[in-house]
C-alpha cells in the first residue's frame, strides 16, 4: 500500500501527517508516542494494521511539528495538534494516543473538548513519576552522547518484550545507523517535556467516552498509572498481562479492542 506523506501549515505550525481509509468517514486521529525515528517512515505498515477500519473511518496519523522550538511543553504539543485538526476541518474526532501521544490526547480532550468524540489512552499516564523520569533521562543522556546503537537498544529494551527485542535486534541496530543529528535533537526536546508533568487534577474534566489500555510489565509507565488514569476519568481500563510498554505493537488482539470501542462510538 502506497501512502502519501502530506504537510500542513497553519499560523504557527508545520506538521507532517498521512491519511488513509474512507474519505469523509468518521474521523480517527492517531497521535504516536516518543520515538527516535518518525512514524511517517512506517506509514504503510501502520495503515496495514487498521484495514478493518478503512471502510468506515477517515484515519489521520500525525507527526510532531516540524518547526520544533528548543522547549516544547506537552500542553503546546497538544494545542499544536488540535490546531492542525481544526485546520483540516475535523470535528467530533475519535482519538488514539500511545504513550506521550496519550498524554497529548488527554490534554486535547481537556483543552479542546469541542473537537473530541471519544478517546483511547494507551500505555500512558496522568503524571510523571521518578521512575518514568529516570527512564527518559537515560534516553536523553544516550542521545546527548550520540550513541545511537546504545540508545536504540536501550529504548527497545524498555518498551518491548525480550522476545520481540531478540527477534528484531539486528533491525534495531540497522535502524540506529540511519539516525540523523536532527532526529537526535528532536528526540531530546520531545523527551524532556515529560519532566514535572502532572495532569492529575484535570483528568476529571474529560467527559467524552474513553478507554484506557495498559500493560502489567510496562517499564516506562507502571500499569498502576493506567488504573489511576481510568479512575480519574471514570472509564474502563484493560491491563494486558505479559507485555511491556509497546503492547500496542505486539498484542495480536490490540487492534480488535480498538475496533470494538471506536465502532461503538459512531
Amino acid at each position: 500500500m502506497s501512502i502519501n506523506i502530506e504537510t500542513i501549515k497553519t499560523g504557527n505550525v508545520e506538521m507532517d501527517y498521512f491519511r488513509f481509509g474512507k474519505e469523509g468517514g468518521a474521523p480517527l486521529c492517531i497521535i504516536p508516542g516518543l520515538s527516535v525515528k518518525s512514524v511517517m517512515e512506517s506509514a504503510a505498515a501502520v495503515a496495514g494494521l487498521y484495514k478493518s477500519f478503512v471502510d468506515v473511518f477517515d484515519i489521520y496519523v500525525f507527526d510532531k511539528r516540524k518547526n520544533l522550538p528548543d522547549e516544547y511543553p506537552l500542553e503546546e504539543l497538544a494545542d499544536d495538534t488540535a490546531e492542525v485538526m481544526k485546520a483540516l476541518g475535523l470535528s467530533k474526532v475519535n482519538l488514539f494516543g500511545t504513550s506521550q501521544g496519550g498524554i497529548a490526547v488527554q490534554l486535547i480532550a481537556i483543552r479542546h473538548p469541542e473537537l473530541v468524540n471519544s478517546i483511547v489512552l494507551a500505555s500512558t499516564t496522568p503524571r510523571a513519576t521518578k521512575e518514568s523520569e529516570a527512564v527518559v533521562r537515560k534516553w536523553i543522556d544516550l542521545a546527548k552522547m550520540d550513541t545511537c546503537k546504545e540508545l536504540m537498544l536501550e529504548f527497545a529494551d524498555r518498551v518491548y518484550t525480550a522476545e520481540f527485542v531478540n527477534k528484531y535486534r539486528d533491525a534495531f541496530i540497522t535502524l540506529a545507523g540511519l539516525v540523523t543529528e536532527e532526529e537526535l535533537r528532536r528526540f531530546k526536546i520531545l523527551a524532556s517535556n515529560l519532566f514535572g508533568f502532572d495532569n492529575t487534577d484535570k483528568i476529571g474534566q474529560i467527559k467524552c467516552p474513553a478507554l484506557v489500555i495498559g500493560a502489567r510489565e510496562d517499564q516506562v509507565f507502571n500499569y498502576t498509572l493506567s488504573e489511576e488514569l481510568a479512575r480519574g476519568i471514570g472509564c474502563d481500563v484493560f491491563i494486558y498481562d505479559g507485555y511491556n510498554h509497546a503492547v500496542y505493537d505486539e498484542a495480536p488482539d490490540y487492534v480488535d479492542k480498538l475496533h470494538d470501542f471506536y465502532f461503538a462510538q459512531i
